[in-house]
């Protein structure tokens, strides 16, 4: 495996985590099914721009299953996440994104028959692990049990649901391209909540929704290109497990530093002694 693809990997989780802070931004003060629509509209020009620049090639007739099974998970994952963040500290969430690794590798073997050496697994579970005492020391902070159950119960959905994603996707990308997967993802995944939102008559215009954000939009907008288009282009040269492992791992860090420089959140001893653990656990996926 190629040290450029794992460099690049780890590039791919920067974004990630900065599109993490910038998302959580913006649900602390607007309605997350709004977020989730105007993240999503922004992006599509931009998707449309990448599918031109490839060239507008041909789409496979094998492209739509996978690309529904995205779709739907993305749909849920999407807002399931942006609520739980608005309900809970941004360094108590992330993290328990970390099982998705281990989940993704169960997913890429069955679907795309991708093995993993015993070495690599073992180093994810060395991530997954760091990652969920991050989260479990979040939780133990927060004031009662029933503060951080439901946002818990939302972030664990969403970890499941993107953990099948980015199999889903790169099965989709094989089948097109980078730009007209990640333009039709986006754009569907909005017109849906979209319709939704008008159906139950709850609807802000994008004029109403930029002016309140206008900085943290424009951020997120470009974050979500990078994060999400790096990975379509990532996942097709790495296994999807090792991806996970490396995107999460560095999510958990820049949420641990982020939190704390942002939103005052502390880092303490176990916090510090579970990022060893992530060290050392991709350490061993990166040998």
């Amino acid at each position: 495996m190629s040290a450029f693809y794992i460099v690049s990997a780890v590039l791919s989780g920067l974004f990630w985590s900065l599109f993490d802070l910038t998302r959580k931004k913006l649900v602390q003060e607007n309605p997350v099914q709004w977020v989730a629509v105007w993240m999503m509209y922004g992006q599509v020009p931009l998707f449309l721009a990448i599918w031109a620049y490839e060239g507008f090639p041909s789409v496979g007739s094998d492209y739509w299953v996978p690309a529904s099974v995205s779709f739907a998970a993305n749909l849920v994952a999407n807002l399931s996440y942006l609520k739980a963040l608005s309900l809970a500290p941004f360094s108590m969430m992330v993290p328990i994104l970390s099982i998705s690794p281990v989940l993704a590798s169960l997913w890429s073997f069955i679907w795309l028959h991708e093995a993993i050496e015993m070495r690599q697994l073992v180093g994810i579970l060395f991530v997954v692990l760091g990652c969920l005492v991050v989260g479990w020391v979040g939780s133990r902070s927060a004031k009662s049990g029933g503060d951080f159950l439901k946002p818990f119960l939302l972030m664990l959905l969403t970890a499941v649901l993107w953990s099948i994603a980015p199999a889903a996707d790169k099965l989709a990308v094989n089948a097109s391209s980078v730009g007209f997967h990640g333009m039709n993802l986006n754009l569907v995944v909005a017109l849906l909540i979209h319709s939704y939102c008008k159906f139950k008559g709850n609807y802000a215009s994008f004029r109403q929704f930029y002016r309140k954000t206008q900085f943290w939009y424009v951020l997120t907008v470009v974050s979500a290109i990078l994060a999400l288009g790096s990975q379509l282009w990532v996942l097709q040269h790495i296994p999807v497990g090792i991806y996970e492992a490396l995107k999460r791992a560095v999510g958990v860090f820049g949420s641990l530093i982020l939190g704390y420089t942002l939103f005052k959140e502390p880092i303490t001893l176990s916090k510090l002694f579970a990022l060893l653990l992530i060290v050392l656990g991709v350490g061993l996926v990166m040998v």
